[in-house]
């Protein structure tokens, strides 16, 4: 070693000689020195999504998983409902983080064994804060209400993602 800083040029381990573990406190430069490169947080874990919309609802069966790279979250929820009587509009709250104010995130149903929606409405879903909002595109625009919801029980899984 002579002391002088070589730019890309040195390797941590090789393919048959790889290091374990790696603990930064600050984030990590990816393809780059400049910020956009700055991967500053990762995080996987478990949430518990609840229900707007219901009262005195039962769970069975319930939760959520999420995945998070820098700002960017990525979740997925299963959730089993039964019972409860319908009291506003229908909304999945307690995402695991709150959502950036400047923009919507955007979730789809992969299945709901509900009976349907009352008049046969289109649902889109948006992020917002730290729910999910089922909006009515049938007619005029509305938030989607719970007595819209043929079914006092049902099963849905949802797959989103948002920024913080």
């Amino acid at each position: 070693n002579t002391g002088v800083a070589v730019d890309n040029a040195s390797n941590i381990g090789t393919s048959s000689a790889r290091w374990k573990d790696l603990y930064l406190s600050g984030g990590a430069y990816l393809g780059g020195t400049g910020s956009a490169n700055h991967l500053d947080d990762y995080e996987e874990g478990t949430f518990t999504p609840n229900v707007n919309g219901y009262t005195s609802p039962t769970f069975t069966d319930t939760g959520g998983t999420y995945t998070k790279i820098g700002r960017l979250v990525v979740f997925q929820i299963r959730m089993q409902l039964t019972g409860g009587t319908a009291s506003g509009n229908f909304e999945i709250t307690d995402l695991p983080f709150t959502q950036q104010n400047t923009r919507q995130g955007s979730a789809a149903i992969g299945y709901w064994d509900a009976s349907g929606i009352n008049n046969n409405r289109n649902v889109s879903l948006y992020v917002a804060q730290n729910k999910i909002t089922f909006f009515e595109l049938t007619g005029a625009p509305n938030n989607l209400t719970a007595s819209e919801i043929n079914d006092t029980t049902w099963t849905m899984h949802i797959s989103g993602n948002y920024l913080t």
